[in-house]
């Protein structure tokens, strides 16, 4: 989809901005715009981020992306649980249907990993698709588009939302183990440092 690329066809969205940032975050407090659009098969998501100190090391899917430089979606339908859409800057995804979030040994107390065919599905764009580095220390303005089958997200409920249709959900930016370790948010998720609360996820209405 050569259209994720050009900016000129996000023109109608919303520009919504991951600018909470957790206390436990270093200095570096990147600034990160973010767009959601609709379409009869797809989610559309965009990330702007003008970064610095990016750490692009994961390579696998479902690997652990959110110790990269990593941007992450997570959307709640109005069904069985939510899903997290987690990608490196070089475009890694990790995905899993998470029904119960209380956390364990190996995990989630209920959730399911999508299948390495069903992230290949996702189809991206970006400045630093399938780079690594350990860090790259220099400033650096970077995007990643990616479009996300909606029969994915049926697998939580979610069918083709319709102008009208009320979803949940949270857009962040982390970097775990970069050097200036950082995790931001669009809406506050509170004093824990914990993505995963649903409790924190915000109304999605769909245009």
């Amino acid at each position: 989809m050569d259209h994720l690329a050009d900016l000129a066809c996000w023109q109608s969205a919303q520009v919504g901005r991951v600018a909470h940032f957790h206390p436990r975050s270093s200095g570096h407090h990147p600034p990160v715009e973010f767009r959601l659009l609709r379409g009869p098969e797809h989610l559309f998501l965009r990330y702007d981020v003008k970064d610095q100190f990016v750490r692009m090391v994961r390579s696998l899917p479902q690997s652990t992306v959110c110790q990269d430089s990593c941007v992450e979606f997570f959307v709640q339908p109005n069904g069985d649980g939510y899903l997290n859409f987690e990608f490196s800057a070089n475009g890694t995804p990790l995905c899993y249907h998470i029904r119960d979030c209380a956390r364990e040994v190996e995990g989630f107390a209920d959730f399911e990993p999508l299948a390495v065919e069903d992230l290949a599905r996702l189809q991206m764009a970006g400045t630093l698709l399938g780079r690594n580095a350990t860090e790259l220390t220099e400033p650096i303005d970077w995007f990643l588009a990616v479009a996300i089958p909606l029969d994915l997200l049926a697998r939580a409920g979610g069918g083709r939302p319709q102008c009208g249709d009320q979803w949940r959900g949270n857009f962040y930016k982390c970097a775990d183990h970069s050097s200036h370790p950082h995790w931001a948010y669009w809406n506050d998720i509170g004093p824990e440092l914990n993505f995963h609360l649903p409790n924190g996820f915000a109304p999605l209405q769909f245009a």
